[in-house]
């Protein structure tokens, strides 16, 4: 006989209900958003008028074919990928800008996410997640759209747009943390998460050729007017749609609001509030929180180097500019997006089915997100030219394991403190996010002349972080609600004191016994 949690889960089903909603006007955000940090790439290529110097910055469309450690590009069928046709383009630029005003353009936008993930943590937790991220992204489409104006005027005035931009990006991803720690039940979570924040993923591998397509087809400034105008849209669209808790949302089953407070008792406030008082002391001696920081940081330090650097590597071993290898470089994402909705169908029925604890799930999660790519990329340090597919195939899977991290560590935070989900993931993401600037640097110092031995040095230093943070996290990772992060319920039963939250419909809801939600099933290992 059914238990009376699994009937109410009977009569909330996933599919179709406003949980599965909300996640789906967030996936649409999350493309949003990443549509609005990577456009900038591509509209700088036809913006600026072509340099004279040789290209060894390969965002400008002007490289030149060297290709020193290919033989001058004679390897097969490589040499028809660098043909003139996948080069600029005949796009002419507007601007005299010169590398280092590019730089600080390219960079300005990191500066402003960094500047507000802490701050988007608290202002999510004490206002509600909806009015803050409406806010702010609302910023940054707004900053977008003027940008085409203000690079007419002058370059400084698209830096600061595009700290703008960031500023309002930053609070996108700690918001999120927080609307789902009152959303997303802990048996549906990875699903839920997964596949919300997948839009990323999309979102590059969208933005990047439709900005080519609008750069040579229309012409730079609609690169602006197009993303922008479609983060208004997503704006008005999230205002309408979402709502901070279920016992805030307006047309919400019963059935369903009950199923999410029952699976969410003691986790959160029963009201729907936010708003709670960050215990920091019991946060900073926390080693669960510690493991997410740590493998946080070895995570985006891969990242980084492969966002920053693919073009480079492609091009110094084999031969590729970065126009002639655009769709390559936007195969590993491909399989990156695949593989994070796969990896969270199975987190949720691993523990579905009691075959592992949220803690046992998680670390498998992350030990395949670092772990994987940490041991695939060493291959790549000795992959020359001659066996170019065999590089790229290699790159693929490598970055394809990453995708299990939205079902690991990266969701960690509403597992161990849903209250403080959004200021913890905006605590550990400043800190990873500072990699941005540290991992090109690195890659800089050991890259001298772009022989394949430096980028063997590279990898073997990515896989050395990858690997720290795969076992730090498989070490002191935990899936349980930590005691400081837990609401005191009174005790069911007791008529004097007895705890009800009510609806909007003016219903009281009496919450039902808790059930185990950090660790899932009691049998699981």
């Amino acid at each position: 006989m059914p238990s009376s949690f699994e009937s109410l889960e009977a009569k909330a089903p996933l599919l179709l209900s406003y949980r599965a909603r909300t996640a789906a006007v967030v996936f649409l955000g999350t493309l949003i958003l990443y549509s609005l940090r990577v456009n900038m790439s591509i509209a700088l290529v036809c913006m600026v008028k072509p340099l004279n110097e040789s290209a060894d910055g390969l965002l400008l469309g002007n490289a030149t074919d060297s290709r020193q450690h290919c033989g001058g590009g004679s390897v097969g069928d490589a040499a028809a990928l660098n043909s003139t046709d996948w080069e600029s383009g005949g796009v002419t630029g507007e601007f005299d800008w010169d590398r280092t005003v590019q730089g600080q353009i390219l960079s300005s936008f990191f500066f402003g996410y960094l500047f507000l993930q802490i701050p988007a943590g608290l202002l999510a937790q004490l206002l509600g997640p909806k009015l803050v991220i409406a806010a702010m992204i609302g910023l940054a489409s707004v900053s977008t759209l003027l940008l085409p104006a203000a690079a007419r005027i002058d370059w400084r005035l698209v830096v600061a747009l595009r700290i703008l931009t960031g500023l309002g990006s930053g609070v996108m991803f700690p918001g999120l943390h927080q609307l789902w720690s009152g959303w997303a039940p802990p048996m549906e979570r990875s699903k839920l998460v997964g596949f919300s924040y997948a839009g990323a993923q999309i979102g590059t591998i969208i933005t990047l050729p439709l900005s080519s397509l609008l750069c040579r087809s229309v012409g730079w400034d609609s690169i602006f007017y197009v993303f922008g105008g479609l983060g208004c849209v997503w704006v008005a669209v999230w205002l309408g749609l979402v709502h901070n808790s279920p016992e805030q949302h307006p047309w919400i089953s019963k059935a369903e609001k009950r199923y999410i407070q029952r699976s969410l008792q003691g986790q959160v406030s029963a009201s729907g509030e936010h708003s709670a008082r960050l215990p920091v002391l019991s946060v900073a001696a926390s080693l669960p929180f510690w493991a997410i920081i740590v493998s946080n940081v070895a995570y985006d330090y891969g990242g980084y180097t492969f966002l920053t650097n693919l073009p480079t590597y492609f091009k110094d071993v084999f031969g590729f500019t970065l126009m002639a290898n655009g769709l390559l470089s936007a195969l590993p994402y491909i399989g990156f997006f695949v593989f994070q909705f796969v990896a969270a169908w199975l987190a949720d029925l691993l523990q579905a089915r009691a075959v592992l604890s949220t803690r046992n799930t998680r670390k498998l999660m992350s030990v395949l997100s670092m772990g994987g790519p940490g041991s695939i990329i060493i291959s790549l340090g000795f992959i020359g030219c001659d066996a170019y597919a065999l590089g790229i195939a290699m790159l693929v899977i490598g970055i394809t394991f990453k995708g299990a991290a939205f079902s690991g560590f990266l969701i960690n935070h509403v597992d161990i403190a849903p209250r403080y989900a959004g200021v913890l993931f905006g605590v550990s993401n400043t800190v990873a996010a500072l990699t941005g600037l540290i991992a090109p640097n690195v890659v800089a110092a050991v890259v001298r002349s772009g022989s394949q031995s430096e980028w063997l040095r590279v990898f073997l230093i990515t896989s050395t972080v990858y690997w720290f943070g795969s076992l730090f996290y498989a070490a002191f990772g935990q899936g349980e609600l930590q005691p400081w992060a837990a609401v005191a319920d009174k005790p069911a039963g007791d008529k004097q004191t007895e705890k009800k939250a009510i609806g909007e419909d003016g219903v009281a809801l009496v919450l039902l016994p808790p059930v185990s939600a950090g660790n899932g099933p009691a049998n699981a290992v």
